[in-house]
């Protein structure tokens, strides 16, 4: 934890090449998080500059994104539709307008409509793990190092969800 221009995007990055190219870490074992798209992409570009074309291998994600990659591969389990999508402004209106204020109603309208709420790309996947172990065990084997970029900045659901993914505490 350390303020802006301190260098922990630096720090993050080197670590992980470090591991890759002297430890013989897999890239696919390691798992990158930040809050933006732009610092993803950020966190992108200098990976690839230190480690190549086996950066790619890396899963550097947002939360949000990881949530979507999440529920993209677990859909049914979450109990969604293959085919979801993010409701944009207009359909969240309509389904605001259709709840009159019912959160319940709210999420059903979603749902009816294959939709999820931008919000429930973290609450679902902490929800899903949350109920299967097994995948808990299954995405702890994919991505057994995972490193977080501006880790002061997470709130409660996001630190659940990295608890979740991580190792239980040996």
């Amino acid at each position: 934890v350390a303020g802006p221009g301190t260098g922990k995007t630096r720090t993050l990055t080197h670590r992980i090449a470090y591991l890759c190219a002297e430890l013989n870490v897999y890239p696919e074992h390691c798992l990158a998080i930040t809050f933006t798209r732009r610092a993803a992409e950020e966190l992108r570009s200098r990976l690839d500059g230190l480690l190549g074309p086996v950066a790619e291998d890396v899963t550097v994600a947002t939360f949000h994104s990881l949530g979507l990659t999440i529920l993209r591969e677990n859909a049914r389990a979450a109990g969604l539709p293959d085919d979801f999508r993010i409701a944009d402004d207009t359909e969240r209106a309509a389904a605001r307008e259709s709840a009159d204020g019912d959160d319940a109603a709210y999420v059903a309208y979603l749902r009816h409509h294959g939709l999820i709420d931008l919000d429930e790309l973290i609450t679902l996947p902490v929800a899903l793990l949350r109920a299967d172990p097994a995948l808990v065990a299954h995405y702890r084997d994919r991505w057994r190092w995972i490193f977080v970029d501006e880790y002061q900045d997470i709130d409660d659901t996001q630190y659940e969800l990295l608890r979740l993914l991580s190792p239980a505490d040996g």
